[in-house]
């Protein structure tokens, strides 16, 4: 009885390992945000950013007609962006009122919000709300083409986006009020092209805007998070690799040893094909040359910082989804593989 109790327990934490790791996985998947943040060391005031994206536009349109015919793409996609917390918006219609966090965007709105390509930089009266505050504000998440107000203007919803967090995202404009001089814009996103590398990037926002910017090291987290979700797939390769060598340490006839070997071999090239799939070591990881001491050295001293400032800065609304993703593939896959090692010490008894 007891052999039979423990078969279905090792069955049941290997559902529960499996579920997990997916879990983990879905997790890690939402971490693939396509763009690049950075932190800008010099906050810009509203007046400052505007002036910042006229500059750009101009000269992106004279790099247009300069490459006219040549089907390039020639500008950057970018986002410059901040948050005011606990500001003040009312649907006067209804006679609700809010405490949300407002987001002051210049640029592509999709860098912020998947998905999400409203307002438009020229659009100064709109505005998209999260699910959250679309209940509160209108009792249900219907509320596009409804209107809210904010120090005194009044803005049309042209979105509703996922979240709880209670946010309100505005394009920047000359009439933003007493936020015009305030250095509350402290953050800038950017499209990042499958050539170009994130040294690249920092580069180029260096010549073509003048800002100095920190990295927000997000391939590192989504690399930290990757490896805790492989952990699992890794695991159950190297089981049954150590299954299939005891096997063939037992057969006897040389076609039996064969047909073992050529299924460790198979089970080889299948985990070095997984590992491929799924690893990728971004340029700068690599050294021109392994004996490099102090490239290592460098390296582990960038990485332990860059980790440390993604910890430890004040978050936003807009951070708190690759946070919770990030938070979730490392807890969800350490726990899978928990579960999964621990299958090994419950081994049925035989008589």
């Amino acid at each position: 009885m007891r052999r039979y109790v423990a078969y279905f327990l090792r069955v049941g934490i290997l559902a529960v390992a499996m579920l997990l790791f997916y879990l983990a996985a879905v997790a890690w998947g939402k971490m693939a945000l396509g763009h690049t943040m950075f932190y800008l060391k010099e906050p810009l005031t509203i007046q400052e950013a505007l002036a910042e994206a006229k500059q750009q536009k101009e000269a992106d349109e004279d790099k247009v007609d300069d490459a006219a015919g040549t089907g390039t793409e020639t500008f950057l996609d970018f986002c410059i962006w901040g948050q005011k917390e606990r500001v003040t918006l009312t649907n006067e219609t209804l006679f609700r009122s809010i405490q949300a966090d407002a987001i002051l965007l210049c640029g592509n709105p999709e860098l912020l919000f998947a998905g999400c390509r409203f307002p438009l930089p020229e659009d100064e009266g709109g505005c998209v709300i999260d699910e959250q505050a679309a209940w509160e504000l209108f009792g249900g998440v219907d509320a596009v083409g409804g209107e809210v107000s904010y120090e005194g203007n009044a803005y049309t919803v042209r979105q509703v986006i996922p979240g709880r967090e209670k946010t309100v995202a505005f394009q920047l404009s000359e009439g933003n009020g007493e936020d015009g001089q305030q250095k509350i814009l402290d953050r800038m996103n950017v499209r990042k092209s499958r050539n170009s590398s994130v040294t690249e990037l920092e580069r180029t926002i260096a010549s073509q805007f003048g800002f100095a910017v920190t990295i927000l090291d997000l391939e590192l987290l989504h690399g930290i998070a990757g490896g805790c979700v492989l952990l699992i797939p890794c695991s159950v390769c190297m089981c049954f690799f150590c299954y299939f060598a005891g096997q063939y340490k037992r057969q006897e006839k040389i076609t039996r040893k064969a047909v073992m070997a050529g299924t460790i071999l198979a089970m080889a090239v299948f985990f070095m094909f997984l590992l491929k799939r799924w690893v990728n070591i971004p340029d700068d990881y690599i050294p021109a040359r392994w004996s490099e001491f102090q490239f290592w050295r460098t390296l582990w001293e960038d990485k332990a910082n860059a980790l440390k400032f993604l910890l430890q800065m004040k978050k936003t609304g807009v951070d708190i989804g690759w946070m919770g993703s990030f938070y979730q593939a490392v807890c969800y896959g350490l726990l899978a593989e928990a579960l999964f090692l621990s299958i090994s010490c419950l081994k049925p008894r035989t008589h």
